[in-house]
C-alpha cells in the first residue's frame, strides 16, 4: 500500500514545487516590468520632492494643483460659491513650480462670462472676497494700460520681476486664519462720473472780490454816511452850521 502512495506524494511535491516556481517567475517578471515602468516616475517624484519642483501632468493629462489641506480646511468651506467659482477659473493659469508663474495670474474684469458670471459686479465681489480671505494676493496694482496681477497664496512667488511684492521661496499662506493680519485690502475701484472735480481750483468755487473784501455799503464821496436823527441833512463839506 505504501508503495502505491509514494509516487502520488512525489508527484504532488513536484507539482507544488513547479507551481511555486512558476509563481516566483511571474513575480520576478512583474517586478522587472514594474521596475522599468515605475522607477523613472518614482525617481522623478523623489527629485521633485528634493528640488521643490512638480509637474502639472498626471500621466499624460494636464491637471490643476490644489492641495488637499487647502480644500479640507475651514477657511475653504467658509468661502461663498462665487468665490470658489472664480478661484477655479484662476488656478488653470498656474503652470506649476517648475515654470513658476505665480504672481503673474490675471483676472479679466471686463469679461465676467469667461468665469461664468453675468455681470462685472458679481465678478468684482468674488475677486474682493478672494483677496479679503487671502486665497489670492494682489502682486501688482493695475492702472492705465496695465493689468492687475495676482498670486495664489499656497504656492511661493519665486520670480518677482515687475511685481510690487518681494520674492520668497516659501508660500505666504495668507488664506490661513492665523495670517489674517497680514492680508491686504481689496483693490480700490475707480468711480466714474461721480463727484468730478473741477478742472482747476477747489470743489466748490466761489467768485471772490477783486480787492478780497466783503461787499459794503456805498458811502457818499463827502459827508456823513446817513441822515442825521434831527431831520437835517449833513452839509456837503461835512460840517454843521
Amino acid at each position: 500500500m505504501h508503495g502505491c502512495c509514494l509516487p502520488v506524494a512525489l508527484l504532488q511535491t513536484v507539482s507544488k514545487n513547479a507551481s511555486e516556481g512558476a509563481k516566483k517567475c511571474a513575480r520576478e517578471r512583474d517586478f522587472e516590468r514594474d521596475w522599468h515602468e515605475l522607477y523613472p516616475k518614482a525617481m522623478s517624484d523623489k527629485r521633485a520632492r528634493l528640488t521643490g519642483r512638480s509637474s502639472k501632468v498626471y500621466g499624460n493629462v494636464p491637471v490643476n494643483i490644489l492641495p488637499k489641506y487647502v480644500t479640507s480646511s475651514d477657511e475653504w468651506r467658509a468661502m461663498s460659491p462665487i468665490a470658489c467659482k472664480l478661484l477655479s477659473g484662476i488656478i488653470p493659469q498656474f503652470n506649476g513650480r517648475q515654470q513658476n508663474n505665480n504672481g503673474y495670474l490675471m483676472i479679466l474684469m471686463r469679461q465676467p462670462k469667461r468665469y461664468g458670471f453675468k455681470s462685472v459686479g458679481t465678478l468684482t465681489a468674488a475677486r474682493d472676497e478672494l483677496v479679503r480671505r487671502g486665497f489670492i494676493q494682489l502682486t501688482r496694482q493695475g492702472g492705465r494700460h496695465q493689468a492687475s496681477l495676482y498670486a495664489i497664496t499656497w504656492e511661493p512667488i519665486k520670480n518677482a520681476r515687475g511685481l510690487e511684492v518681494p520674492a520668497d521661496t516659501m508660500p505666504s499662506h495668507l488664506w490661513q486664519q492665523e495670517n489674517e493680519s497680514r492680508r491686504d485690502p481689496p483693490p480700490m475701484r475707480l468711480q466714474k462720473n461721480r463727484n468730478r472735480a473741477p478742472t482747476s481750483g477747489t470743489l466748490n468755487r466761489r467768485i471772490a472780490l477783486v480787492a478780497g473784501t466783503q461787499p459794503s455799503a456805498i458811502a457818499p464821496s463827502v459827508g456823513a454816511v446817513r441822515v442825521a436823527s434831527d431831520g437835517f441833512r449833513a452839509p456837503v463839506d461835512g460840517t454843521y452850521s
